[in-house]
């Protein structure tokens, strides 16, 4: 009788330990399930969005990129609503040959040669072919004129490099606004220059036209005339 209460406790035993074996491992595939649900929902969001950023940083993306696409101008570009940049502008264009021989005064080791007790400079290598310079001079002289002011120029080409004359046959005009008249026209800008110098007076006229590939303005005709 001992022997069969002794045999029902140990099944009663093994039953109760499987029982909790199951209910343990039930506990943990219900974990599993629940980090498989997560990560099928996350992969659903992916898809659903292409991988990409959205909301706010998509619309500061798009913010940037309009940015970049708007390119900055400079006021030289729209000096024909202000006649001091007109100014400034003629007063640089007169000033082109001394900006070369202050190019060549000013660069450190500067080779010169003489011929005929007149001193040639070679000119720095941003200046030192004719290319260069005509490259230097149409940022405010149109080609044409660029031309002939360069051909006017005192130059010797030594080993290829240009050497630039000290002498110089050019007096740049005196530009003010209070001396400077401007007028708008179609085809571009108009400045007439009143230049009273001693006992005689002389206007110079100015046309500026835009160039069609910058979109700057350039000197496109330059009279002379004494009063």
């Amino acid at each position: 009788m001992k022997n069969r209460w002794l045999l029902i406790m140990a099944l009663l035993v093994a039953i109760t330990g499987c029982g909790g074996g199951k209910k343990a491992d039930q506990s943990a595939k219900g974990t599993d399930g629940a980090k498989k649900t997560e990560q099928v929902a996350k992969s659903t969001t992916n898809k659903a969005t292409g991988g990409k950023v959205t909301g706010t940083k998509k619309t500061d993306h798009k913010a940037k990129v309009t940015a970049e696409k708007a390119a900055p101008s400079i006021p030289l570009q729209h000096m024909e609503g202000n006649k001091q940049d007109v100014v400034i502008f003629l007063t640089q264009a007169e000033h082109v040959v001394h900006d070369l021989q202050y190019a060549a005064a000013s660069t450190l080791g500067s080779k010169e040669v003489q011929d005929d007790a007149i001193l040639y400079r070679q000119l720095p290598e941003m200046y030192d072919t004719r290319d260069k310079i005509l490259a230097h001079i149409e940022n405010y002289w149109n080609r044409s004129l660029a031309v002939s002011l360069y051909n006017h120029l005192d130059t010797k080409i030594i080993d290829d490099k240009v050497y630039l004359s000290l002498n110089s046959h050019h007096k740049p005009v005196m530009i003010t606004p209070e001396n400077t008249k401007l007028t708008l026209e179609e085809s571009g800008l108009v400045a007439i220059v009143t230049e009273n110098g001693g006992r005689s007076a002389q206007t110079i006229t100015y046309k500026l036209e835009r160039d069609r590939k910058t979109g700057l303005y350039q000197i496109t005709k330059r009279i002379p005339k004494i009063l």
